[in-house]
């Protein structure tokens, strides 16, 4: 868990430089909306960025054999998920859910799917 709040601290700080550039390079107020002067320069938050590269590493480990090292550790933040602690696993489980991913079924058949051939995320 601390090793996670450090990431969060540092990405907070990296953020923050990241805005204070972009506003300069624009000429315009600290006080200007953050996701307009990110807009205006064609850019997304890192937070975007951050979570679409975990979902393509997501979807790679889903695609891995089962005797795999990647794979079984998968497995074994999924169960450390599945039993209450916050790990990758749940950052992407919450990542899912939020983007309308969360119904279990879909959850739990995005293995399957994926395989299959039948969804395509994040090409």
């Amino acid at each position: 868990m601390g090793l996670q709040y450090d990431i969060y601290i540092r990405m907070q700080c990296i953020k923050k430089v990241h805005i204070h550039a972009c506003k300069h390079v624009l000429d315009v107020r600290d006080s200007a909306c953050n996701n307009d002067v990110l807009g205006n320069l064609g850019g997304f938050s890192m937070d975007i960025n951050t979570a679409k590269r975990s979902m393509k590493y997501w979807l790679r480990v889903l695609k891995l054999p089962n005797h795999g090292y990647p794979k079984s550790c998968y497995k074994m933040l999924k169960f450390y998920d599945s039993i209450g602690y916050t790990n990758w696993a749940t950052s992407i489980r919450n990542n899912l859910y939020m983007n309308g991913f969360g119904y279990t079924a879909v959850y739990e058949r995005l293995n399957q799917l994926i395989l299959k051939g039948y969804f395509c995320l994040l090409n």
